[in-house]
């Protein structure tokens, strides 16, 4: 009898096995993000696995800047998107395919920069560099409308890589970029062969998630994705030393970097209609005394619970 014993014990423990529930399938979803600081929050939720943690399992696309995320997800090829609330305030302007505005996860009054080769105030007919239909607009035009007014200037519309090429060959005078892009001036500027206009909270940019409404992802999904972001959010604060080193990683980019761009960011994830304020000042500047109507836009956040909660429930502890 004794020699039956460990037999016994290999039967139950295989039965235990077969009645063992199957891990729940991870939902595939893909997300344009854009290669900014302010998209902390995508990176140390893919790196730390949270994620998977909340259910999904994301493919992330990554491009220079907000616009151009937003382009891919009017085009239907991913399912959500990062863009500032400048991107979205010139789609609700333009009427584009409708989008839903879910939460904000980041802000900065100092993340768009203008590099000037000439100190203030700039000499009349230089060449501005901006991205239209960008936060690099927005500063830039913000700009000229409070201290330039009186004066001409030419203008080059190009994204901001071409607008850092541009500025060095000596083509354009004065640029407005987003980090890292500012960042990769600072030899000229420690050369003063250009400066940074004092253009700082001319414009509080805040980082949004936007979903698809021609996804056919299920409303959870943006939960899951919102509780993932909450829980890397945390780790942002909790460990900043190691989210830094992820992000060098990520950016391509050392030390230096760091320490010029991050006391510049709040990372925090907040429901989208607490950037309403923002949404409708901006539209103001875009459409003059009528506002933009963005109510449809953020129809779907209104009925999200908390990112803390949301994390709560859809978050598996590991």
């Amino acid at each position: 009898m004794k020699s039956l014993r460990p037999l016994g014990f290999v039967l139950v423990a295989l039965m235990l096995s077969q009645c063992a529930p199957d891990p729940p399938k991870l939902i595939n979803v893909k997300i344009a993000v854009s290669l900014t600081p302010l998209s902390t929050a995508f990176f140390v939720a893919e790196s730390s696995g949270y994620f998977r943690q909340c259910g999904l399992l994301p493919e992330l696309i990554q491009v220079n800047g907000g616009k151009r995320a937003f382009e891919l997800l009017e085009e239907n090829r991913v399912d959500f998107s990062t863009s500032s609330d400048s991107v979205v305030s010139y789609a609700v302007q333009q009427n584009t395919t409708p989008f839903n505005i879910l939460a904000s996860f980041a802000s900065s009054e100092n993340d768009i920069k203008l590099i000037s080769r000439q100190p203030e105030p700039l000499p009349a007919n230089s060449t501005l560099g901006y991205w239209s239909g960008s936060a690099s607009e927005h500063l830039m035009q913000t700009y000229l409308a409070l201290y330039q007014s009186d004066k001409t200037f030419d203008q080059v519309d190009a994204p901001p890589e071409q607008l850092v090429s541009l500025f060095r060959e000596g083509k354009v005078d004065v640029i407005s970029v987003w980090e890292p892009f500012a960042w990769q001036m600072t030899d000229l500027i420690e050369q003063n062969d250009a400066h940074v206009l004092d253009a700082a909270a001319l414009h509080s940019l805040h980082f949004l998630l936007l979903s698809n409404q021609n996804s056919k992802l299920d409303r959870t999904v943006a939960e899951r994705l919102i509780g993932a972001l909450q829980l890397a959010t945390i780790k942002v604060h909790q460990h900043p030393q190691e989210v830094q080193q992820e992000i060098r990683t990520v950016l391509n980019a050392d030390q230096s970097f760091i320490d010029w761009i991050w006391n510049d960011y709040l990372f925090q994830v907040k429901p989208a209609t607490s950037v309403r304020y923002a949404l409708l000042s901006n539209s103001r500047w875009f459409n003059g005394s009528r506002p933009l109507n963005y109510q449809n836009y953020l129809a779907n956040a209104e009925s999200l619970a908390s990112p803390s909660d949301l994390a709560e429930q859809w978050c598996q502890d590991t």
